[in-house]
């Protein structure tokens, strides 16, 4: 069995008196057991076949590394790296193909930053490219605190785990923030919503019954939209329950105009028509408002038609008077 163990902070070299050793020229081997006690590398340690072997470099830029070797083509290199002023780093580097240099893969710098696809890695974790995450039922979990993207602290994904949980995406500028999404979820039921936020503000909110909110926190009606400010479109269609043509159908009982008249003079309004003061409580239903506006112009259309009849009829009989009249003068 061969076994070496390295101790490098002492300086010494003995080597174990029972050993049995072969030199062949170019080698020493044995197969005893070897005890290295302190050893200090001054050029190359090549471990057989030029396969695997440790290097070190003094001088104003100190190295000592690992590297692994195939037909004098590096493949693999661990390296420690210090230069003549105080920014130690360890490197990770990989060949890609045959007879392609090594790329240099991940860093750790003296600050203990993690750089993948970068030497400069400005993060703990500092990724250049594109990232995968596992596909299980856990893939990622942030236990508190933010990502950021493309430094600046400008783009970044933020999380809180407290009691009131929540996690979101988010923009900000010089600290403050500007732009985001959230999820949210308090410690009593009901209090989960989501939040869509512009410049620090929450400008729409979903509930957790699935309810709306723009330019409002105010769920404290039954909409499932809720918008406070005014609404610009081009074309809105209503799709109502019902519509107001039975106003026409011959057994539709039309009030007779002094009933209408007795209870605009006793409540303010027409029938069957909020008054202002309800209106302003509970709003209206468009839909609904619309067919009961609809019903009182029918309704006002056959007052109309019957009140042309009687006027048809004055003027018949204003006819007949007339030429009664006549007669009798001559």
């Amino acid at each position: 069995m061969r076994k070496l163990i390295f101790l490098f902070p002492i300086f010494l070299l003995s080597i174990a008196a029972k050993a049995q050793w072969t030199d062949t020229g170019n080698q020493l081997t044995t197969d005893d057991e070897v005890i290295i006690k302190g050893l200090r590398i001054v050029n190359d340690i090549s471990l057989g076949l030029e396969r695997p072997w440790i290097y070190s470099k003094g001088g104003t830029e100190r190295q000592l590394g690992l590297l692994l070797t195939n037909d004098a083509q590096t493949k693999a290199e661990v390296k420690l790296w210090e230069g003549n002023v105080h920014n130690p780093y360890i490197s990770f580097s990989t060949s890609p193909d045959p007879g392609v240099n090594m790329i240099e893969r991940m860093r750790i710098n003296r600050y203990g930053n993690i750089g993948i696809g970068t030497n400069t890695p400005g993060a703990l974790l500092d990724v250049e490219g594109n990232m995968e995450l596992g596909t299980g039922t856990n893939p990622l979990k942030i236990r508190q605190g933010n990502f950021t993207f493309n430094g600046a602290e400008r783009p970044y994904l933020f999380h809180d785990g407290g009691t009131n949980r929540k996690i979101g995406l988010g923009i900000t500028d010089n600290g403050a923030i500007r732009n985001f999404i959230e999820l949210y979820e308090g410690n009593n039921p009901g209090l989960q919503y989501i939040d869509f936020g512009i410049e620090g503000s929450s400008a729409m909110r979903i509930n957790s019954e699935g309810r709306v909110a723009i330019g409002t926190l105010d769920f404290s009606g039954e909409h499932q939209l809720t918008i406070e400010g005014s609404i610009g479109s081009r074309k809105v269609v209503v799709q109502p329950t019902g519509w107001s043509d039975f106003v026409f159908e011959d057994h539709y009982d039309l009030p007779a105009l002094e009933e209408v008249e007795n209870h605009i003079n006793e409540n303010g309004h027409l029938p069957e028509i909020p008054s202002e003061e309800e209106v302003i409580k509970n709003g209206i239903d468009v839909g609904a408002m619309d067919a009961k506006l609809l019903q009182k112009i029918e309704e006002l259309t056959l007052y109309m038609i019957d009140m042309n009849k009687q006027v048809q009829q004055l003027k018949s009989e204003n006819k007949v008077l007339k030429e009664k009249i006549k007669h009798l003068e001559q």
